[in-house]
């Protein structure tokens, strides 16, 4: 495992010596994502307007972030996340998706229940903590 981290570690750092606007893109991309899990609202700042010598794609993708900035800074500050929310509406629609309607609501939402309590980690009982 080590050899193929060392490898992408590598390759990574070649591409970047390449172009200036992939090594540009990518301190930026980094330097986001580093604030963000620091919860870092100046370093969010700093990177939304240093925006010279970046690729297209990435000044879209300030460009939105600066429109909806009070809402990243927002996001950026809370240490919570809506990932496992988005997960469980997903796991509802491909019930819905696979089951092609039920003829019963109430068939459903014990569907539901009964994937929901499939998919959770298991708990230790108290006799295996002890």
């Amino acid at each position: 495992m080590y050899y193929i981290e060392q490898f992408v570690r590598n390759s990574i750092i070649g591409a970047l010596d390449t172009d200036d606007t992939i090594s540009s893109t990518y301190d930026a991309l980094q330097g986001i994502m580093s604030c963000l899990k620091n919860h870092d609202k100046d370093g969010i700042v700093y990177y939304l307007y240093k925006n010279e010598n970046l690729s297209f794609q990435m000044k879209e993708t300030l460009k939105t972030f600066k429109s909806n900035l009070e809402i990243v800074l927002n996001a950026s500050e809370s240490k919570y996340s809506n990932g496992p929310i988005e997960g469980i509406n997903r796991m509802i629609k491909q019930i819905q998706r696979t089951a092609f309607g039920f003829r019963n609501f109430h068939h459903l939402i014990s569907r539901i229940k009964l994937q929901q309590t499939r998919t959770k980690p298991n708990t230790k009982t108290e006799l295996e903590a002890a």
